[in-house]
């Protein structure tokens, strides 16, 4: 069973716990695991539920947000699992004929038609302005769906809750002036809608016995922190003093309230059942709790905290122990793991086998989105027009929280756009949390392009390209928003001038102490990283001390701060800065990361391996914490700790190349296993994969020659032959329609195994990494394929004679930058580079090199017939 409790935070429910007024919650730690679960950003529950759900981050998900189109197109709906594109931990378990139950997660509506049941999240919203006699329940909201008005009776609707139900939350409710103050309509709405969630639940456990799965997701606990956090003890300045009597057992009541229905849950289990509780995220309650929050969509955001709470209990489950290291993205692999299942190689979280009595060896296949079987999935031709939800209440509760533009506003063009917009940049951030940067880029370069640039887009989109030491565009990037302050400036200052206009006195005074000024806090820390990247490390250093001076509690400058004294070698006053943020807060990892770096600079190697393991302990996936921490245990002679060190950064970076030879040292002249390091790099999920072999490049690159020569060769090519030969290709095309859509459908490519396929360079990374690919990539000098393009384009009535497209040319190199990036880390992807000049003229060297790749299977004497000169018809 997987409970979820949106947003919970240790440091509640820590005090709670040692008063005695979380027992449920307390018998499970006390009789299996706990520890930190980092989230992922950007930290939204869409978002972060599905990648609990599918192990996968959200750019391989699709959840984007709260929002989406809805199927016209045209308005806005709340967001559909119908957009999730890979198989949750459900749909998996449905082709293993097992059966799931799941209640409320987000998102979920409309239900998808599993084994079992499920009961979407839009099941349980309900108003006031709702009479709770005549409350319709929606369509789609319940599978199966003859159960639909079963479920719809085991809701609560807000107006019937009473005195006592509100009491124990706000003891002097009398007080609150409801016309004024919301909070108390707030509260009641919430507590209506998790009880609903909640009787769903207890319905399903009470009446069905035979399930292997139930997952369930209460979100009061996040929607009630937002709303009622700032009254949270410790007693803030700026909260008034009979504002925070009245409400500051709020968020201490809903906790208990969770715990009382966990308690319940738990009553209606055996303890032969797995238990695991987690949140998405944690909520500062604290001094780290914002006290003003930006005006952009989703600010409110910036109030979660990086890590949220796990707790595991069942058989074979450790006692009383804490763990490290978890993420959420392992929830799923963690689950596959205790059924006995595979785990898929695309997904991008790790198995916490550590919270395992008897040690369970994870199996691992390459994906689980091509093991055929009923899923439980909507069909992709699904349309949910009949389960359509344009919710206002629910759209507005969203808005007046601070996730969302106002409904009244959301579906007119400009906020329509805005929100796509909005989920363009989640996406960014999502690559960017992956680091993968390059596809990053190429969507913050987009949104970056409208005038004047928002200031949160090029944050992102600078740290990018700081990543890939692009210091350029970094430096253009930062010159249009100082070109954009300026402005701004300057036309703040003419509005001044306009309305003193009466009083000269006071107009002179405008115009002499007005000042136009570039130096914000964000600009400051912008042109402190950058100089940080070109090793102007004193100047840096400044730019940072200014900046914290213009932001006291900005935790961002100081570890900016600290960075730049390490990155100086100044590593005492680096430590003072850690030292004083883990203070601050305990839970940095970066601090404890940058300390364990600094300690290994000063040779204090014990020290070094104890902050790079608190590290770890909070950011599992840190590659090079865990290269610096197998560095230290080196340097103290503990030789199989290294080598464990060195094989975990290799698992989370296979690309880093100094580690795998530190690992082939350690194990060849230290622990003389030989054996050990050729099991370690010789893994390969791929050896029982199917190959297809892949032709790829810009389109007048070669392609069609090179798939020529392979056919000549003897391999069978895959094509439709639906394009017959032209002036433009003499000899063909070589080309298969179903190709162009590989990013809809590659269902295709079973029938392409042993075969060669043509696949133009931008569609490559849309390859499903089920099979094993060999792909001869075609380069051509830029100018002739833009000319060879525009020559094409021109005989096909497409352009006009003697022009030539030239302005694509920096973004035929940007992609093939991008492509090449990309196949960089494939393990079961093997490249050769062709240089189609080369080819022409050298054809029987390449004709030698495409044996080889092909394990000289090839016929090279039938394809030393197929190059002719002659086609190189468009050089320089």
């Amino acid at each position: 069973m997987v409970i979820g409790w949106d947003s919970a935070d240790w440091k509640i429910i820590n005090p709670l716990m040692d008063a005695g007024e979380m027992p449920a919650l307390q018998s499970l730690i006390d009789n299996g695991v706990c520890g930190n679960i980092a989230t992922l950003d950007p930290p939204l529950s869409p978002m972060l539920w599905t990648s609990i759900a599918t192990g996968m981050r959200p750019h391989k998900h699709g959840i984007l947000g709260f929002l989406e189109p809805d199927d016209s197109g045209k308005n806005l709906r709340q967001t559909h699992i119908t957009s999730r594109k890979v198989k949750a931990i459900w749909n998996i378990l449905n082709q293993q004929k097992m059966k799931s139950n799941v209640i409320g997660w987000w998102p979920s509506h409309p239900a998808e038609p599993i084994n079992g049941t499920m009961i979407s999240n839009f099941y349980q919203t309900a108003n006031f302005a709702d009479d709770w006699k005549n409350w319709d329940l929606k369509k789609g909201c319940v599978h199966p769906e003859n159960m639909h008005e079963t479920f719809a009776n085991l809701r609560v609707h807000p107006t019937e809750l009473t005195e006592a139900h509100i009491l124990p939350f706000i003891p002097d409710a009398a007080k609150i002036n409801q016309t004024k103050d919301k909070s108390l309509m707030q509260l009641t709405k919430q507590l209506a809608e998790c009880a609903s969630v909640h009787n769903a639940l207890t319905y399903i456990l009470e009446n069905d016995k035979n399930w292997n799965l139930t997952c369930v997701y209460f979100e009061a606990p996040d929607l009630i922190s937002h709303g009622f956090m700032k009254f949270h003890p410790p007693k803030m300045e700026h909260i008034p003093q009979e504002s925070f009597d009245l409400y500051k057992d709020v968020v201490n009541g809903i906790y208990k309230f969770h715990d009382m229905m966990l308690y319940r849950t738990l009553q209606l289990i055996d303890d032969d059942t797995t238990v695991i509780l987690l949140s998405d995220h944690g909520f500062y309650s604290d001094y780290l709790r914002p006290k003003l929050l930006p005006k952009e969509p989703a600010a409110i955001a910036l109030e979660h905290a990086p890590y949220g709470v796990f707790v595991a209990r069942g058989p074979n489950i450790k006692k009383d122990e804490r763990i490290f290291g978890a993420s959420i993205l392992d929830i799923t692999p963690t689950l596959l793991t205790m059924f006995g299942l595979p785990v898929g190689a695309d997904m991008d979280g790790k198995p916490l086998v550590q919270i395992f009595e008897e040690e369970i060896k994870p199996t691992v296949i390459p994906s689980w989105e091509f093991v055929d079987g009923e899923s439980g999935q909507h069909p992709k031709e699904f349309k949910a027009d009949i389960y359509e939800v344009h919710d206002e209440k629910a759209l507005q509760q969203l808005a007046d929280l601070g996730y969302i533009e106002s409904p009244n506003e959301a579906n007119n063009d400009e906020n329509f756009n805005n929100n796509i917009k909005e989920n363009q940049f989640y996406l960014a951030r999502s690559y960017y949390n992956a680091k993968e940067f390059p596809k990053a880029i190429e969507i913050l370069e987009a949104l970056s392009s409208s005038k004047p640039v928002k200031e949160r887009f090029a944050r992102y989109l600078l740290e990018c390209h700081l990543s890939l030491n692009n210091t350029k565009r970094c430096r253009e990037i930062l010159d249009e928003l100082k070109n954009d302050k300026i402005e701004k400036s300057i036309n703040e200052e003419n509005l001044q001038i306009a309305i003193d206009y009466t009083n000269p006195n006071q107009l002179k005074k405008t115009k002499s102490t007005k000042k136009t000024t570039t130096d914000t806090f964000g600009i400051l820390m912008i042109e402190g990283n950058i100089l940080l990247n070109e090793n102007k490390n004193e100047e840096a250093i400044a730019c940072f001390e200014k900046a914290d001076k213009l932001s006291k509690d900005a935790l961002y400058s100081r570890m900016a701060l600290g960075n730049a004294y390490m990155q100086s070698k100044r590593y005492n006053d680096a430590i003072r800065i850690f030292e004083n943020e883990i203070v601050y807060d305990p839970n940095n990892s970066q601090a404890f990361f940058g300390l364990g770096i600094c300690h290994h600079k000063l040779n204090n190697y014990d020290k070094a391996i104890d902050y790079l393991l608190d590290s770890i302990g909070l950011i599992y996936f840190n590659p090079s914490a865990h290269y610096h921490l197998a560095e230290s245990f080196f340097e103290i002679g503990l030789y199989h700790e290294a080598a464990q060190a060195y094989e975990m950064a290799l698992r989370l970076a296979p690309n880093m190349q100094i580690a795998r030879t530190k690992l082939e040292k350690v194990c060849k002249e230290y622990l003389h296993d030989t054996e050990r390091y050729e099991k370690i790099i010789s893994e390969d999920i791929y050896k029982n994969a199917e190959t297809i072999y892949i032709v790829s490049g810009l389109p007048r690159s070669g392609t069609s020659m090179m798939m020529q020569l392979l056919e000549a060769g003897g391999l069978p090519v895959f094509t439709d032959s639906l394009r017959n030969a032209d002036e433009n290709n003499l000899k063909g095309y070589y080309e298969h329609e179903a190709v162009k859509i590989i990013h809809k459908d590659n269902s295709w490519m079973k029938n392409s195994v042993e075969k060669t396929v043509k696949v133009v360079s931008h569609l490559l990374p849309n390859l499903p990494m089920r099979y094993k690919y060999k792909i001869v990539f075609m380069e051509r000098d830029l100018d002739e394929v833009i000319t060879s393009q525009s020559k094409m384009l021109q005989n096909l009535g497409k352009l006009e004679q003697n022009t030539a497209h030239y302005s694509i040319e920096v973004s035929f190199r940007q992609t093939n930058d991008k492509i090449k990036n990309w196949l960089n880390d494939k393990p079961n992807i093997e490249v050769l580079f062709v240089e189609y000049k080369d080819a022409i003229e050298n054809g029987n060297e390449v004709i030698q090199q495409l044996n080889t790749f092909f394990n000289s299977k090839l016929n090279t004497e039938d394809m030393q017939q197929v190059i002719d000169k002659k086609m190189y018809r468009t050089q320089k």
